[in-house]
């Protein structure tokens, strides 16, 4: 995961644009079982979401942490961009959906497919994702996987 992160972090950064990035595993996680392009797909997905809805100047924070109590694996990718609508936070899962407020006053491209692909590749390994958003602060999703 972390050469993952670290090669996110290296592409963003030749887009050229002022952000504070930051990785932090801590050094009891595991390996996690899973298909490798599956998982690379879904950090991948997260991650460009907040690199693209986080102006500059703002910041994306990646953890990683051990919960020895259920063996999972808990990762969070926390920015401090646009936020996701309340009227929106439903629709963030399903195929085709996106905030076009937002993705336009951004430049975002996109289809509105990536969100969906990450619950559904998520789901595939037992595992669980939600988010935590404040409009106008920034959203955390969290990934649960198993080890």
């Amino acid at each position: 995961m972390v050469c993952l992160c670290i090669g996110l972090f290296s592409f963003m950064l030749l887009k050229l644009r002022e952000m504070v990035l930051s990785l932090e595993v801590k050094p009891d996680v595991p390996l996690i079982e899973a298909d490798v392009a599956k998982f690379t797909r879904v950090m991948s997905n997260i991650i460009d979401n907040a690199f693209n809805y986080t102006p500059d100047g703002g910041s994306i924070e990646v953890r990683a942490s051990y919960l020895p109590d259920t063996q999972r694996v808990l990762i969070s990718v926390k920015d401090s961009g646009v936020g996701i609508a309340p009227e929106f936070r439903e629709d963030v899962w399903k195929r085709f959906q996106r905030y076009e407020e937002h993705a336009l006053q951004l430049d975002v491209a996109g289809t509105g497919l990536g969100l969906s692909i990450v619950k559904e590749m998520v789901e595939m390994h037992r595992g669980d994702v939600w988010f935590e958003s404040e409009l106008g602060q920034g959203t955390t999703f969290f990934c649960l996987a198993t080890d």
